[in-house]
């Protein structure tokens, strides 16, 4: 009978992929194609009464199965067919409040992300939402050697770059004797290092030697980058783990579409740094500071106006009353009196505006110590924003809580 037939149907299972094809449903593949696949086999049409009681779903995971099987047989009812697409025992997830980064520079907690949302890709471009998933299962804390920590379930995928993969290596015996070249890759397919090597005594010269091994280097297809799920990841080898192993998590800088600002971003973040929070005012001795503000200020009608009582302080004034402040216009636009921080259109605009943003703040009130910059800021949201922009930039920041002095 077909409540018979229905029983044993897997619904979890309606493709397969290997690296060389992709099954798909034949209803399926038929209306997308407009063809059909084996026209030796023929399907009756049926109807079918579908009903959750029927299918023996697991008990590990089988509220997310049920959630799977519900909007499955919405789709059939509606569109006759349906393909699902999920990783082993369904779900790929960040813990509630992790912060997901926009596709325009914005940051969205996970929880609140809507399908149609673009986020932003590790190559610069858009990655559409499709689909959201929500859940139960273990999670687990991801502490990076530097950087922020992050929550995810066991399922969720890591993408981790392959250190030394595909890498011709010198090997020398104790007395400092060439002996080999070896290539040292990542096999894929079984998570494993491999090396080969390659012996002076089977060549002519040490160059042969090279030559024969980097042909065979050049020979490898091994991606340079993994996509593994968590608990694939912890169930590797210890060597595999921590940072000698060679699987590691990358961070790259983003590119983001040229914007409009309405004041030049190095006066800005020199503002932002050691500037007035109430006025356009800026405190500095470098003659460098003030020929780059004498410079950029004269094209709208401003110049720096010393203080009579702190020859160190400038106030940025108009030429008549023709002019207006556009300085202090600016501020006043992207909300800065008494309430500094950096404003979107500059954290999400292109690397010279952000380079140029940054220079400003380091030149403010920053310094040089051990080939690291520290910037010093009271103001924890303007320190939250710093780091962003630099992050953003492909570099390496973090924020730590210290008491300053001043002498």
């Amino acid at each position: 009978s077909s409540e018979n037939s229905l029983s044993s149907f897997l619904i979890l299972s309606s493709y397969g992929e290997t690296s060389s094809a992709l099954y798909l449903p034949f209803a399926y593949a038929k209306a997308r194609f407009k063809q059909s696949p084996n026209k030796d086999i023929q399907f009756p049409t049926t109807q079918y009464n579908f009903n959750s009681e029927q299918f023996p779903f697991r008990t590990d995971c089988g509220r997310d199965q049920k959630i799977v099987f519900n909007e499955a047989t919405e789709l059939i009812r509606k569109h006759r067919s349906a393909l699902l697409s999920l990783y082993c025992n369904y779900g790929k997830c960040l813990a509630k409040n992790t912060p997901i980064l926009m596709y325009d520079g914005t940051i969205k907690m996970v929880q609140d992300i809507q399908v149609g949302d673009l986020l932003m890709g590790d190559d610069s471009t858009p990655r559409n939402v499709l689909s959201l998933a929500r859940g139960h299962e273990e999670m687990y804390e991801v502490v990076p050697i530097k950087g922020d920590s992050y929550t995810v379930n066991k399922s969720h995928i890591l993408s981790l770059k392959i250190s030394g993969n595909r890498n011709i290596i010198k090997c020398r015996r104790h007395n400092g004797e060439m002996r080999s070249w070896f290539v040292k890759w990542f096999d894929h397919e079984h998570l494993k290092l491999r090396t080969k090597h390659f012996y002076h005594h089977d060549h002519k010269s040490d160059s042969e030697t090279y030559a024969a091994a980097k042909k065979f280097c050049d020979s490898i297809d091994s991606a340079d980058i993994i996509d593994i799920s968590v608990e694939d990841y912890i169930n590797l080898p210890a060597s595999f783990h921590g940072p000698a192993g060679p699987l590691l998590g990358y961070k790259v800088g983003v590119d983001f579409d040229a914007q409009l600002v309405d004041i030049d971003p190095y006066m800005l973040g020199y503002w932002l740094g050691d500037g007035v929070s109430s006025v356009p005012k800026i405190t500095t001795i470098d003659q460098p500071v003030l020929d780059y503000f004498e410079k950029h200020l004269k094209p709208l009608g401003l110049y720096l106006n010393p203080n009579k009582h702190d020859p160190i302080t400038y106030s940025i004034r108009g030429t008549g009353r023709m002019y207006s402040n556009l300085f202090l216009n600016a501020l006043k636009s992207y909300n800065l009196l008494n309430n500094k921080h950096i404003p979107q259109v500059y954290k999400s605009n292109t690397r010279e505006v952000r380079l140029q943003l940054l220079a400003g703040l380091l030149d403010s009130d920053g310094s040089l110590q051990c080939n690291c910059f520290d910037f010093i800021q009271k103001s924890k949201v303007l320190a939250e924003d710093t780091l962003f922009l630099v992050r953003s930039l492909g570099l390496a920041a973090y924020i730590k809580k210290c008491q300053k002095t001043c002498t």
